[in-house]
């Protein structure tokens, strides 16, 4: 969120960018939500990566986008208890006393290492279908 207290003529010249700025920040967040829902959900499909025939997992990964009093945030997330298990691998004995070894699928990380590249163009994308440039 951008936030600003305008005073002067300084105040005066970036008032009328402030609901502009705001909505182009909405728009990119909600962009960078859907690149993001979308990365992990390809990450987490085909090889390398966990065998999932069904899709049951990657039907799991949400997106919500939304608002606060710190302005607009997207949530990608997922309740599926699985998905620790994937993302780091597991080696050892569970709570029913099955042996594991199972190697880590990173889907979650290497789709996160890219938001902030996609975030900086989406916002840039936005401001300008606005009319302004960042």
């Amino acid at each position: 969120m951008i936030s600003m207290t305008p005073d002067g003529d300084l105040g005066a010249l970036f008032e009328p960018l402030i609901p502009v700025t705001d909505r182009a920040t909405e728009v990119a967040v909600g962009r960078t939500g859907v690149f993001l829902q979308t990365q992990v959900k390809a990450n987490a499909s085909g090889r390398p990566g966990p065998r999932a025939p069904t899709g049951d997992y990657r039907r799991t990964i949400g997106l919500t986008v939304s608002r606060d009093v710190a302005g607009p945030f997207a949530l990608v997330s997922t309740n599926a208890v699985q998905a620790r298990r994937l993302e780091y691998g597991f080696i050892g004995v569970d709570a029913l006393g099955r042996s594991y070894r199972q190697p880590p699928y990173p889907h979650w990380r290497p789709a996160l290492i890219l938001v902030p590249a996609v975030f900086a163009r989406e916002l840039d994308r936005a401001l300008s279908a606005s009319g302004r440039t960042a």
